[in-house]
């Protein structure tokens, strides 16, 4: 009050009041407050930096042995754009192509989808057997990529993985790679052929199971979906996911599987070793082993022999586990090479021939994913005789002709 009331009843000093406003503007200009500006910018380049109290690794926590996989997720962390491709797995194939059921069907969708001198842009054949990583092919020829930098994969954003083939025993090699795929939002889809390990493993050698359930875990973990080859597989696996109270939604669905001999029997010779009269004559098609259920045919074959009937048996397909017995005993045969033939050894012309030459096919099956032959005879108009199992069921819609029995 006292400040307000000198100046208003006073008479202030002019001079003296534009002596101090000039000071005053000359200390409050903006050319002055740039200059301490500047002046205090270089102030701090002078100054020495403290040490950090921690460096990066130390500051997050984290431990020696995830600094690699730390430095993965920050660089993976990094915005890139989208490029949609597909990635086809067929390591186990191109390993070894030990003309199996599944590895048929892998290269058959290989061969389809990989033409060879083909653009197939977007779309890669995937391969991996050991920690140097995944490679790729554009086109289909059989044989695994090159290991060269110019054939490495690395995950990107917009990848969809097909793991299609049965590469259980390389499960422990996926996670490296599907890992950045999932947290770059990309999708990983399993194929499951079938459950047998899983659900009937006394039908399985005894190595199998654990090594499908090993698989069959890191599929769960890594998996977006999961496609099966039949809708019986389908619902198994919906049933067992129900069963476990899998803790997160997981995209099921089904393809049936084809087949595929447009160009007809090629043999040179035939696979049919069998001489005399054209009797009637029925087809096996697959690897032997317990769950195929060959043992049956043959008692059956042995049966109507024994009373009489003048037909042939015919079995297409590998020796495989606990089935040492068996091969033994059809070999033993008093019929073999007469009306019983067992062809260990047959490419797809020479399958073609044994459809085209029967009369009808037998699939004795305990338990199955698919039923491939199945499909096969219909694709010849042959007649199936089939063990009465849901897959079968579902399957034989597609045959000429179906009948089914207890096994």
């Amino acid at each position: 009050a006292a400040k307000i009331e000198a100046v208003a009843v006073g008479k202030p000093n002019t001079r003296k009041l534009k002596e101090l406003a000039r000071d005053r503007i000359d200390a409050f200009s903006w050319s002055r407050v740039s200059e301490r500006v500047v002046e205090g910018l270089r102030g701090l380049e002078r100054r020495p930096a403290p040490p950090p109290r921690f460096g990066l690794v130390e500051a997050l926590a984290v431990r020696k042995d995830e600094e690699r996989d730390v430095a993965t997720l920050m660089a993976l962390a990094e915005p890139e754009v989208i490029r949609p491709r597909l990635l086809v797995d067929a390591s186990s194939t191109l390993i070894d192509d030990g003309k199996s059921g599944i590895q048929r069907v892998v290269r058959r969708i290989c061969e389809s989808m990989f033409p060879r001198r083909a653009k197939n842009e977007g779309k890669y054949i995937s391969f991996c057997d050991d920690e140097s990583g995944w490679y790729f092919a554009r086109e289909w020829t059989g044989r695994a990529p090159p290991k060269q930098p110019s054939t490495r994969l690395l995950p990107q954003a917009g990848d969809t993985i097909l793991m299609l083939d049965s590469s259980w025993i390389y499960h422990t090699l996926h996670p490296a790679f599907l890992r950045p795929a999932l947290i770059k939002g990309g999708e990983v889809i399993s194929c499951l052929y079938d459950t047998v390990p899983l659900r009937s493993a006394a039908f399985c050698h005894e190595g199998m199971p654990p090594a499908f359930s090993a698989w069959f875990q890191t599929a769960l973990a890594y998996s977006t979906g999961f496609v099966c080859i039949s809708r019986a597989v389908a619902d198994e696996l919906l049933d067992l996911l129900a069963g476990i109270r899998f803790p997160r939604p997981m995209k099921v669905g089904y393809w049936q599987l084809g087949a595929d001999f447009a160009k007809g029997p090629t043999a040179s010779k035939p696979a049919r070793a069998s001489t005399g009269a054209m009797r009637p004559r029925f087809l096996m098609v697959g690897t032997l082993e317990p769950r195929k259920g060959h043992r049956v045919a043959l008692d059956a074959f042995e049966a109507l022999w024994a009373d009489g009937f003048d037909i042939e048996l015919i079995i297409a397909g590998k020796i495989g586990w606990g089935t040492a017995y068996l091969d033994d005993r059809i070999r033993r045969h008093a019929e073999f090479g007469k009306r019983l033939h067992l062809h260990s050894q047959v490419d797809d012309s020479d399958l073609a021939t044994l459809y085209t030459g029967c009369d009808a096919l037998i699939a004795a099956s305990f338990a199955e994913g698919f039923g491939l032959p199945i499909v096969e005879a219909g694709h010849f108009g042959k007649p199936v005789i089939a063990s009465d199992i849901p897959v079968f069921r579902e399957v034989g819609k597609g045959a000429a002709a179906a009948s089914f029995f207890e096994a």
